[in-house]
């Protein structure tokens, strides 16, 4: 008998010595004990060579072997092993097992999992063929050929100060959960919760973990942050084997304060910016700042970007104005003269350019910082509009290719003007 564990990919792996030459398996209480040893905070997918639990299906073809009414799961030291696999407060996720040489996915009584633990059964295999536990809906055991074509995911991994949350389309959330410590609203989902290993060689570190296997929607990606500090914050879509990345870096953050990704990988791939994040200080509902980025957002770049000040003028828009421009001042941070603005970068609402003239420099609002007033077509703009509060972005670029956004929120009115 023994025990070791295994860490990968911030996923701990306990390995349990069962006993593989007897018809049934055994766990000691000291097994037990070094479960209970493991840090609870760290996900697990415990190995067994007998599985945890099996019924008399799973033992045909055995009779030759174990005779009478054997059993080929764990016998001696079943219900404290299951005990502690069933506890949400370990996370366990899977227990994996052989030895019966069938291909089975239960829960602890038996029937069909809706959620973990897992129990796999997992039948026998040969070279180049790999066993896939399918996240479909009853879960199964399959065996496939498999190439690096053939995985498909994205993966969003948070290191603190903050909580890292996840949501679908339809509103599913997956990620952290004030409650039970963790929601798994998203198909095929995980959440994987921050945790720190103490040692004398110093502290090992593992983020907060969303993945989602074979994806089949756009997903945004909050951070709430629950001290004042830095983040960093790292996304990856893997498809086709071909693997896109995104990394924010050092981003200051506060109590409270939501910061919400939402990412265009097609973009992104082809080296554009697919990156929109929008920022609500202090977790009220509204979002006062905004940034864009590529596969990297630095701290430079988010300041540069959240301290652009973006006015409209005017701050009350009539659909049936008979005028023809539209007004927009930008206040860049005090160290960056407005003169630095590339002109012909800046876009309203990611489709406007502005018009060439009349364009000026001056300290509009009176705080000694330069402001650059530029003017867009207003026809162009109204059809994009629609009575109620509006939001109005900005983009644009620096001279030296660094990204600027900005917006302001103004009101939307159709009232006639004769």
């Amino acid at each position: 008998m023994g025990h070791s564990v295994i860490m990968h990919n911030d996923i701990m792996f306990p390995v349990l010595d069962t006993g593989n030459g007897n018809c049934s398996g055994t766990l000691t209480d000291d097994d037990i004990d070094f479960l209970k040893g493991l840090n609870p905070c760290i996900p697990k997918i415990i190995l067994t060579h007998h599985p945890a639990v099996s019924d008399a299906s799973d033992h045909r073809g055995w009779g030759w072997f174990c005779p009478g009414p054997s059993f080929l799961h764990i016998d001696e030291g079943q219900a404290a092993f299951l005990g502690y696999c069933e506890n949400p407060a370990n996370n366990v996720y899977m227990v994996l097992s052989g030895h019966t040489h069938t291909s089975r996915v239960y829960n602890s009584n038996l029937g069909t999992p809706t959620d973990y633990p897992w129990y796999v059964l997992t039948g026998p295999t040969y070279d180049g063929v790999a066993r896939v536990i399918s996240f479909q809906s009853p879960p199964t055991v399959q065996l496939v050929e498999l190439t690096n074509e053939d995985y498909n995911y994205r993966s969003a991994k948070l290191y603190s100060p903050g909580n890292l949350h996840t949501y679908d389309s339809y509103g599913n959330h997956t990620g952290y959960e004030p409650v039970s410590g963790s929601e798994r609203g998203i198909p095929r989902s995980v959440y994987f919760s921050h945790y720190v290993i103490e040692s004398e060689d110093g502290d090992t570190v593992s983020p907060e973990e969303v993945l989602i296997l074979d994806p089949s929607d756009d997903y945004l990606y909050e951070v709430v942050g629950t001290e004042g500090g830095t983040y960093k914050l790292d996304i990856s879509s893997v498809s086709g084997g071909e693997e896109t990345t995104f990394e924010a870096a050092e981003i200051p953050t506060s109590p409270g304060a939501k910061h919400i990704y939402a990412v265009d990988w097609g973009t992104l791939s082809a080296g554009g910016e697919g990156v929109i994040l929008n920022i609500d200080k202090n977790g009220d509902g509204f979002f006062e700042q905004m940034a864009i980025a590529d596969n990297e957002l630095s701290y430079d770049e988010f300041a540069l970007q959240t301290e652009t000040v973006v006015d409209f003028d005017p701050d009350t828009l009539n659909l049936k104005s008979k005028g023809k421009f539209v007004t927009v001042y930008i206040e860049l941070p005090e160290d960056i003269d407005a003169s630095e603005i590339d002109l012909f970068s800046l876009e309203l609402n990611e489709f406007i350019p502005p018009l060439r003239m009349p364009i000026e420099i001056g300290d509009y609002d009176s705080d000694g910082t330069n402001d650059l007033m530029i003017k867009f077509d207003l026809l162009e703009l109204i059809v994009l509009l629609e009575p109620g509060e509006q939001i109005i972005d900005l983009t644009g670029r620096l001279l030296d290719g660094r990204p600027i956004a900005g917006f302001d929120i103004i009101r939307v009115i159709h009232e006639s003007q004769e």
